[in-house]
């Protein structure tokens, strides 16, 4: 990295941090300086590391990005509809928080009624000013290690989510945070989001990233995801930003004994979109669902990698990411699973497929099992190819032009992935924004479109080609 872009995050630092939330708590003020440092002893990954070997971050070095100046989500004129959203239909969230440049719009947030008693759901930047003990233990050990985009994060550490289910809490309808991108110059935003489900508690949480306006964005989100013994939460991702948005983000999962996290990852937009996902398996019988799905069109560049450690005896792990790739799109895919030694009996899967749309489409992807149990059941898989010309004459011999055809296969081979998904709402919403990345369904005679697509992708296809 060079000495001018280290110099530019340092200055913005100094200018920055006297006046981020919570500033003059001793543990805030430690851990953003921690974070600072270690991302100006990394530095912006390069391709000669491994894990970035397919995708270079050097354009954003040159890239000046800076922190929204006027006012974020303070600011009246930017609490439209047309900027914030109007949230999923069909979601009927328990509340929403909705976020611009990295910090909350009141005006667009709030709850749809009562949340179950000891529910909380409150922006990072009111915990830091009211009570940052409540979120100190976990902060204060993130944004370390060789993870620079995690480390500047907590550099600026200052607005977010904070979600917080006590034990035993069922938690009926799910949470929406929608985070969104504006800017006309080179803005960047670092958003943190903390997920608590106590014992037993059961949770969905709807992460949804936008984009708008013509500007270059980065943004640079942090989830951490704390599973208590026997809770379950399901995290849906949603990545949705335009072609001027640069994306870096991780999410750090930890499971106690018992639990679940079922994590949906969904990529549709972005001009560069970088995805992190860790998962510990800290418990006797934890277990995580992975499951993924990216779209990578024009010279878009999407790249996911994963990693899950089991720790503990019995844990269960299985992944499920696919990738369409069309026009000149370039997908990377890096799958890691640990196996440590005392966690025998662990049942660990993943597969990546991935399907090439146009001749000059590319995908990198190399699923990694390390296993040092001797009593185990792993396995993995990956498979790169183009539509099966068997099932496009099949389905033309059904009345289907070529296009038609090719597009429904299509979208059949992305469903499997969506079918996995535990909110109605957010499979429709996802699978509309796929019948809008393929024109020749908009054709097709569908009362509702995706949701009968859907279907019909599954009925239509040759019986040996199903799902």
């Amino acid at each position: 990295m060079t000495s001018a872009a280290l110099e530019h995050y340092r200055r913005e630092w100094s200018a920055a941090h006297a006046s981020l939330p919570g500033a003059g708590v001793g543990w805030v003020d430690r851990v953003r300086r921690q974070a600072l440092d270690r991302f100006c002893e990394r530095g912006f990954p390069t391709p000669r590391d491994e894990d970035w070997k397919y995708t270079n971050v050097r354009p954003l070095e040159r890239r000046a990005f800076r922190l929204d100046s006027t006012g974020g989500g303070g600011a009246a004129g930017h609490a439209e509809p047309a900027v914030c959203g109007e949230g999923l239909p069909g979601l009927a969230p328990a509340a929403r928080l909705v976020f611009l440049n990295g910090r909350l719009v009141p005006a667009r947030s709030g709850e749809a009624g009562e949340l179950p008693e000891g529910v909380r759901v409150e922006s990072l930047a009111h915990v830091l000013a009211s009570n940052p003990e409540r979120v100190e233990s976990h902060l204060s050990d993130t944004g370390g290690g060789d993870n620079a985009f995690a480390a500047l994060n907590h550099a600026f550490l200052g607005d977010g989510a904070v979600i917080e289910i006590p034990r035993g809490v069922r938690l009926e309808r799910p949470i929406e945070l929608a985070f969104v991108a504006r800017g006309e110059s080179d803005v960047v935003s670092h958003p943190i989001v903390l997920v608590l489900a106590g014992e037993e508690a059961e949770a969905t949480v709807v992460e949804h990233h936008l984009g708008a306006g013509a500007g270059a964005k980065l943004a640079n989100p942090f989830t951490r995801i704390v599973v208590e013994r026997r809770a379950s939460v399901e995290h849906h991702l949603l990545l949705e930003e335009d072609d001027a948005t640069w994306h870096t983000g991780n999410i750090d999962a930890r499971v106690s004994s018992g639990g679940r996290l079922g994590s949906n990852a969904v990529q549709l937009g972005g001009r560069l979109v970088r995805y992190g996902i860790d998962v510990s398996l800290d418990g006797v019988g934890a277990s995580v669902a992975l499951n993924g799905l990216y779209v990578a069109r024009g010279r878009q560049h999407v790249d996911f990698h994963t990693r899950v450690d089991h720790r503990e005896p019995g844990g269960t792990s299985e992944q499920v990411y696919k990738g369409l790739l069309d026009g000149h799109g370039r997908g990377v895919f890096n799958g890691r699973v640990v196996v440590h030694r005392d966690a025998q009996h662990s049942d660990a899967s993943q597969s990546n497929h991935n399907l090439l749309l146009s001749e000059n489409a590319e995908i990198d992807t190399k699923p990694q099992l390390e296993i040092f149990a001797d009593d185990v059941k792993c396995s993995h898989g990956a498979t790169v190819g183009q539509l099966d010309e068997r099932a496009v004459h099949y389905m033309r011999s059904r009345g289907l032009g070529e296009e038609a055809a090719r597009a429904l296969l299509t979208f059949g081979f992305a469903e499997d992935v969506l079918a996995r998904m535990g909110a109605p709402a957010v499979r429709r919403h996802v699978e509309r924004g796929l019948v809008g990345a393929l024109p020749a369904l908009a054709d097709l005679p569908a009362p509702d479109g995706a949701e009968d697509l859907a279907g019909a992708a599954r009925l239509a296809a040759p019986r040996d080609q199903r799902s």
